[in-house]
């Protein structure tokens, strides 16, 4: 990667973090930045990267306790509905 952008360190740092906390922090950190993947999806720039990487969907995955397959599922759904 040329050119990191803050999404991208914001994304490392997420994971970074995440081994060090117990399971009561953990499911709120995923919480946390899931609103902030929401507000990077609306931006254009941002919202190829995550396309290609669907880092957006595993942690709805983790926030929804579901399996990833699930979020795949509802987002091909909505995308046949508009």
């Amino acid at each position: 990667m040329k050119k990191p952008e803050e999404f991208h360190f914001e994304s490392i740092q997420f994971f970074k973090n995440l081994n060090n906390q117990v399971l009561d922090q953990r499911q709120k950190a995923f919480e946390s930045f899931d609103k902030k993947l929401e507000e990077y999806s609306n931006n254009e720039y941002y919202r190829r990267s995550l396309f290609y990487i669907d880092i957006h969907g595993w942690i709805k995955s983790k926030v929804q306790n579901v399996d990833v397959i699930e979020i795949i599922k509802q987002k091909v759904k909505y995308k046949r509905k508009h």
